[in-house]
């Protein structure tokens, strides 16, 4: 694959007021009507008496850094290595398993055989998730557990580093615990076994993992942030077969979505193809990002 050396990616955010409208409710006092009417009296624009505010969030050379963004505070509470964390849990019922997608190449595929045998890669069929959290775009979703993997063992390619060179291939198994999770990882050839735990935090979207480290925080908690910025998987079409494209843009907080009205269209690709070893007819969910050109 052919890396294109980019520069640091900037947004800069221009937070407009909303226009709120005033209602006034009044008595009424006919017969057989409702008490309450309500009646539109005006509106506040509050660009007027606030002004409009501008901030700037950048996520470094080769977008190596995920930004956590405040918009009740303008204020940016939170900036992570991306390289952090490669899989993660949602605190869902039941929960799904996330891949890092912002790692050029990061994959999952589904191996015959048992923990800790010996995995050929060779053949495998890598998959990944796309930006959201519905099940359709998740390549494992809820089924990441045990009961779910019978005679088979999850297997993921840690992609690229920062220099473009392979961070190699592990398996892994997830066990739920009563107060968490236990991770075990090991390499392709079932060698240098270790295990991981992790209490859940209702604080957080998320248990991240890293496949080295174990659990990590990678995450501001959940009530503390409203956009992502970070880049991601979609899928482009130019007429043929969709394949998977990384681009760079903003992400809702899953917790916190139905909070802000959005006006955004659909993520714009950047010139960082990615390959895939999997075509998919899955579409790109439009509600889980704010795309690479943004109206607040």
């Amino acid at each position: 694959m052919t890396r294109h050396k980019q520069s640091p990616r900037t947004w800069t955010l221009t937070l407009g007021a909303f226009a709120l409208a005033a209602a006034v409710l009044v008595t009424g006092c006919r017969k057989q009507e409702d008490p309450w009417e309500a009646e539109w009296v005006g509106t506040i624009d509050l660009a007027d008496l606030y002004g409009n505010r501008v901030a700037t969030v950048s996520i470094g050379e080769d977008y190596q850094y995920q930004a956590y963004y405040d918009l009740s505070k303008d204020s940016l509470v939170g900036l992570y290595d991306k390289y952090i964390w490669d899989i993660a849990l949602t605190h869902d019922d039941p929960p799904r398993l996330l891949l890092n997608s912002s790692i050029p190449g990061l994959r999952v595929a589904r191996a015959q055989g048992n923990w800790g045998s010996a995995v050929d890669a060779a053949g495998l069929v890598w998959e990944f998730d796309l930006a959201g959290r519905r099940l359709e775009d998740l390549a494992i979703g809820t089924e990441w557990s045990p009961m779910h993997q019978e005679n088979q063992v999850l297997v993921l390619n840690l992609g690229l580093d920062a220099a473009g060179n392979p961070r190699g291939i592990k398996q892994f198994l997830l066990t739920e615990t009563e107060e968490g999770w236990t991770l075990q990882v090991a390499e392709a050839d079932g060698s240098g076994q270790q295990v991981f735990s992790a209490q859940r935090d209702a604080d957080y979207n998320q248990t991240s993992w890293s496949l080295g480290a174990g659990a990590v925080e990678a995450q501001p908690p959940k009530d503390t942030w409203d956009l992502q910025f970070t880049a991601y998987l979609t899928l482009f079409e130019d007429g043929g077969d969709p394949f998977p494209y990384q681009v760079t843009g903003a992400l809702l907080n899953p917790d916190g979505a139905g909070r802000f009205g959005w006006t955004a269209p659909r993520s714009h690709p950047l010139p960082t193809p990615l390959p895939g070893n999997r075509n998919s007819s899955r579409t790109q969910t439009p509600s889980a990002t704010i795309g690479s050109r943004m109206t607040l």
